[in-house]
């Protein structure tokens, strides 16, 4: 009995926040995953994370974990996903495992439907994006707008890659690069899951993209208006 009214007030203090709500910077991998939540570059996070949830468990505040894997707009003009400036590429384990990605607006969309319906989201997690998408994909996208170019590209192993980065950390070696390694493997290691099955795109008011709306983006993007 004493649990249940515990459970009583509890809820009935969440109705009561639920106008306000605390909005963590979560963009980006999915910290669910526990391979995820355990690498160095997210550890900051992570206890945001528990202590938001301890706080809401007190009736104190509500929160909402926005993820929607790497944003898809930024990652292709700061060359994240490939190099289109140089010509040059790093495919990751392959590079046909797909990851979920969401543009700039579409992450903004999604806070704006987390702030006016808070009922539908809080203290939980909500995933979305706009598509799925590899780097072989991508690069293929990039190859039919230069045409004749001719691209350099580098296959790399993302075991490779964790282990590299985690001694660095260990030797305490650490740099941008090293993170920007770490954040990478969560990106393009299925292992990470950032691959998203299944997402909250209908609650959050995304309708997300297709083929070809990604190959205009893509076009946009790097100075053509259409792909040939």
């Amino acid at each position: 009995m004493t649990q249940l009214v515990y459970e009583i007030r509890r809820r009935r203090r969440r109705r009561r926040r639920r106008s306000c709500a605390d909005l963590p910077r979560r963009f980006g991998c999915n910290l669910h995953n526990p391979r995820a939540r355990a690498l160095p570059v997210y550890t900051n996070k992570v206890r945001i994370e528990h202590h938001l949830d301890q706080l809401a468990v007190k009736g104190l505040t509500s929160y909402t974990l926005i993820y929607n894997g790497p944003f898809l707009d930024w990652g292709l003009k700061s060359g994240m996903f490939i190099n289109f400036k140089e010509r040059k590429a790093e495919i990751y384990d392959g590079g046909d495992q797909l990851f979920s990605t969401s543009r700039l607006s579409t992450a903004g969309k999604a806070v704006r439907r987390v702030l006016t319906h808070p009922r539908e989201t809080a203290d939980r997690a909500v995933f979305v994006k706009d598509i799925d998408v590899s780097q072989n994909e991508l690069l293929a996208l990039a190859q039919q707008l230069t045409p004749g170019e001719e691209w350099d590209v580098k296959h790399v192993s993302t075991a490779a890659l964790e282990k590299e980065s985690l001694e660095k950390i260990e030797k305490n070696e650490v740099t941008p690069t090293t993170m920007l390694g770490l954040i990478k493997l969560t990106i393009f290691s299925p292992e990470f899951g950032t691959h998203f099955d299944h997402v909250h795109n209908s609650i959050l008011g995304v309708k997300g993209m297709t083929g070809p709306d990604l190959e205009e983006l893509f076009a946009s993007i790097f100075g053509r208006k259409h792909l040939e």
